[in-house]
């Protein structure tokens, strides 16, 4: 007869985060069939059988919540002598843990759960179950029951977030070829592009997403992108510009601020807004500069609780974040100001607390934040803000940006490559981490940890080729796989330290100001023999616009031509080496 036993876990199973892993499960020891007198047959010999070999889960999108786990039953049928263990052995990627079994008679049922889809992005993942049973060996090298080992395939899909029609960046130079990155849906025929008249390249396609090269006899202006000749449906457009080259100047603030919050270059409009923080934060302001042949004294707008801004992908939108608003004007005309709520309260997966503190769009549609807290050293979480369906979603504590956000303080940062591929969370205390949002996985993961200045954003060219980040004695420089590609020490003897630092949009240049003043160049499109890069001209000195706030917020014109400095005492514009 069969002696039914409990089965016991003599070590729980824990899997999250590493391949590998094995779970040993026992049934106790003298379990077995009872004794039979002469002519009775031998007892059944024991085998394990599995309720599927397949499971299938699937998440709507990476900010969808993790789907339900879901069980499997083992079951050993026929008579055991000794002692029973069941090993499972989990392999790939996509589960996150399988539960102890929990046993009824002859049958044991596990739990398998999969990994958050943030933690994974968009794809399609897998992962192996193997399930052994054996007698009286707990590694199971050895007395495996017939049909054992069995195996689940495990296969987990999680679903893309369709992106919105874009092409970024929305501004192209003339004179240079360049390319730019398509959204939208149903791209994957793309076999051709052009900008207006003019035939373009097409470097690669998916279905939502086309990679396209522009040659550099665009002429400037406005220009709608064809793909296909029209046979593939989709409105979006460029704007090249011709270059510009600004002479130095410092550009004054009619009023001096407690620190400066955010740069940002309109180069269609050859505009340059300055956002700047006072001791009361109700007074906050918003200059606009505008360029005519020379640039004009600034339009200052006062916005309660200003904090960050951006361009829409388009250009013709400027996204303004205060404390618990996120305000739409129209960037031609600054006029038509549109609100939307961003009020703290209940996201999915956590709360937005305190206040935001920083933005930048990606090209999914989606905009990246930061919040924040009045109080130094806080640690908070990242959001990311769906415009449709309207919402927050909490990217998980393992992405909180930790901020030293007093008044001369240092705020976690974040910015974006000009072909909203890329995002960047740095901050300036306490972790020195470095995240990376990439919009066509939509997965935020780490991928270094130094340190900032105080303040100042990781540094990015326009398709996330060159991340550039200090770690306030050595520059890394990190290629599109967040590979590390080379780094640079102190720029001379007794000048360590980095004030400024800097990439151009095409990734070849790397701008250097020391806490000397120095203006180094470095060529960035391969390391010198070593890991350092090699020296463009000469070192030139310059002049930066600081009081008394070590917050230096900084922008790149769009041909890589002028560098915009600023801080609490203006802002220097800097004709950059080339």
């Amino acid at each position: 007869m069969l002696t039914r036993c409990r089965v016991e876990a003599l070590s729980p199973l824990t899997l999250a985060g590493w391949l590998g892993a094995a779970a040993v499960f026992a049934l106790s020891a003298g379990c077995g069939g009872g004794g039979g007198g002469g002519g009775t047959p031998p007892p059944p010999a024991p085998a394990l059988s599995l309720s599927t070999s397949t499971l299938a889960f699937s998440a709507a999108s990476p900010f969808a919540p993790t789907p339900n786990g879901q069980p499997v039953t083992a079951t050993v049928s026929g008579t055991v002598s000794g002692t029973l263990y069941v090993v499972v052995v989990v392999g790939g990627t996509a589960v996150s843990t399988v539960s102890n079994f929990t046993v009824s008679g002859s049958s044991g049922q596990a739990t398998v759960s999969v990994k958050p889809p943030t933690a994974l992005g968009t794809g399609t993942y897998t992962s192996t179950l193997t399930v052994h049973a054996c007698v009286n060996d707990q590694t199971c090298a050895t007395g495996e029951l017939s049909g054992s080992p069995k195996t689940v395939a495990v296969t987990y899909t999680i679903n893309a977030t369709p992106p919105p029609p874009s092409v970024m960046p929305h501004v192209v130079v003339t004179g240079a070829s360049g390319q730019v990155t398509i959204r939208g849906s149903g791209l994957a025929g793309t076999t051709s592009v052009s900008f207006g008249a003019t035939a373009g390249t097409v470097l690669s396609a998916t279905d939502t997403q086309v990679i396209a090269s522009y040659p550099a006899a665009l002429s400037a202006g406005s220009m709608p992108l064809q793909l296909n000749g029209g046979g593939i449906a989709f409105t979006g457009s460029v704007f090249a510009v011709a270059p510009v080259a600004y002479a130095p100047t410092t550009l004054a603030y009619p009023a001096t601020p407690g620190r400066v919050l955010a740069t940002l270059y309109d180069a269609q409009r050859q505009v340059l807004y300055v956002a700047l923080g006072f001791q009361d934060p109700n007074t906050n302001q918003l200059l606009r500069y505008s360029y005519s042949s020379s640039w004009g004294m600034p339009v200052a707008t006062t916005i309660p609780a200003l904090r960050d801004l951006t361009l829409s992908a388009d250009g013709s939108q400027l996204l303004v974040l205060t404390n618990y608003t996120l305000l739409t004007r129209d960037a031609a005309n600054f006029t038509g100001v549109s609100t939307s709520s961003i009020s703290p309260g209940t996201a999915s997966g956590g709360n937005l607390t305190g206040y935001t503190g920083a933005l930048a769009l990606a090209n999914d549609g989606n905009i990246l934040l930061t919040t924040g807290q009045i109080q130094q050293y806080s640690v908070s979480p990242t959001f990311l803000y769906t415009p449709s369906p309207q919402g927050f979603f909490d990217l998980g504590a393992d992405n909180n940006l930790s901020s030293d956000d007093t008044g001369a303080g240092a705020p976690a940062t974040l910015v974006a490559s000009a072909d909203g591929s890329t995002v960047l969370g740095t901050e300036s205390s306490v972790n020195k981490r470095v995240l990376r949002y990439l919009a066509v996985s939509q997965q935020l993961t780490q991928i270094a940890e130094q340190m900032q200045p105080p303040g100042q954003p990781a540094a990015v060219d326009n398709t996330g080729s060159r991340i550039v980040v200090y770690d306030g004695s050595y520059i890394y420089v990190y290629d599109a796989s967040a590979a590390a590609f080379g780094a640079e020490g102190p720029m001379s003897t007794g000048n360590s330290g980095a004030r400024v630092v800097l990439v151009n949009p095409q990734g070849t240049r790397l701008y250097v100001i020391t806490q000397a003043q120095m203006l180094w160049t470095l060529d960035t499109t391969a390391p010198a023999p070593g890991t350092s890069f090699n020296q463009v001209g000469q070192a030139v000195p310059v002049a930066l616009p600081v009081v008394t706030s070590p917050i230096l917020r900084t922008a790149v014109s769009a041909d890589g031509q002028t560098l915009f400095v600023a801080g609490d005492g203006g802002v220097a514009v800097i004709p950059a080496p080339q």
